[in-house]
């Protein structure tokens, strides 16, 4: 049984085997790191040693940030049906227009936060940072404030291939990872050219 739609999932087991290794693996957040999204829901976080009981109550983080970086028209549609797809797959979207430098290290830093979607411009010189309302984010900023490692970010942000590999690493081993390295077109925010969703 699930719960959908809430800062956090909450996840009754009912069958026999159930282990948190396998529960990682479905949802694509880092096993290693469950002691920081797993919790048992009167009890806190568990480690890698606790045994699941049928019938205990867990939560896992749930939230989806979509952060509005850009004010054109044509990328509004893809926005909308990523917002959608992302609902319908059973996560809690928060839309962010404009958001500043301290509010987008917030998401990253807040432990019911699943995933983050930014869609924003870019140029060959931000050297694969992203452009926050008031100053320009880097993968090594954000990851002073992990909370954990993310089980999906995506980035329509033009030329972030400059650092793919330190944003990569902000993401679970299976988690969900898209950040081009070369120029986005007003064509690329027609459907089936970027995946919606994670």
């Amino acid at each position: 049984m699930t719960e959908h739609c809430r800062p956090e999932r909450f996840s009754v087991f009912r069958q026999k085997g159930a282990t948190i290794k396998k529960l990682a693996t479905q949802i694509k957040l880092d096993y290693n790191e469950c002691d920081k999204w797993l919790k048992l829901s009167d009890k806190g976080y568990v480690s890698k040693k606790h045994k699941i009981i049928s019938g205990e109550k867990y939560s896992i983080p749930n939230i989806v940030y979509v952060n509005d970086l850009t004010a054109l028209v044509a990328w509004w549609g893809w926005q909308l049906a990523e917002e959608r797809t992302l609902r319908n797959q059973g996560f809690m979207v928060l839309e962010k227009n404009d958001p500043d430098r301290l509010t987008i290290l917030g998401e990253f830093a807040g432990e019911d936060t699943y995933g983050v979607v930014t869609i924003g411009h870019g140029e060959d010189t931000d050297k694969g940072d992203i452009k926050a309302s008031d100053h320009r984010l880097s993968p090594g900023s954000i990851k002073g404030v992990l909370h954990h490692k993310m089980g999906g970010i995506k980035n329509a942000v033009c030329w972030g291939g400059y650092k793919f590999d330190e944003w990569w690493n902000l993401v679970a081993p299976r988690g969900f990872f898209f950040w081009p390295t070369y120029k986005l077109f007003f064509t690329s925010a027609q459907p089936g050219i970027i995946k919606h969703g994670f």
